[in-house]
């Protein structure tokens, strides 16, 4: 999986957190490493809201597009490093969740085609 790219909001991305990102996406391209075209866009920052005084929220959003699936995880916690391993844990869950159902398609799909094969109804002869 391509880390495409990194954008921080209200926050100053130190080389610290770009390595900790960039660490925890590594974990994550295991999952797809047959798929070239897999990328992932992570945004992390600081809402700027006027409802928060005093509260320190960070937030990491996940935005991946695989083949024929696009999906984004948003994560808020008290730390820059828990709102990324949430997010990081989300996204995991996610892709894995997506890779099952399309191996149930396959598989379906499969079963299908060899049931109509044995019945004869696909000969023309």
């Amino acid at each position: 999986m391509k880390l495409e790219a990194v954008t921080a909001n209200n926050i100053e991305v130190t080389p610290e957190i770009d390595e900790y990102l960039r660490a925890r996406v590594d974990k994550l391209s295991k999952l797809v490493t047959k798929m070239p075209s897999a990328s992932l866009q992570a945004e992390i920052g600081q809402p700027k809201s006027p409802y928060r005084k005093g509260a320190e929220i960070f937030y990491a959003e996940f935005k991946v597009s695989l083949p024929g699936n696009e999906f984004t995880t948003h994560k808020e916690a008290s730390n820059i490093y828990k709102a990324i391993e949430s997010a990081r844990n989300e996204t995991h869950r996610r892709i894995v969740t997506w890779k099952k159902r399309q191996r149930t398609e396959q598989r379906k799909n499969g079963a299908i085609r060899k049931q109509f094969l044995r019945s004869g109804e696909g000969s023309e002869y």
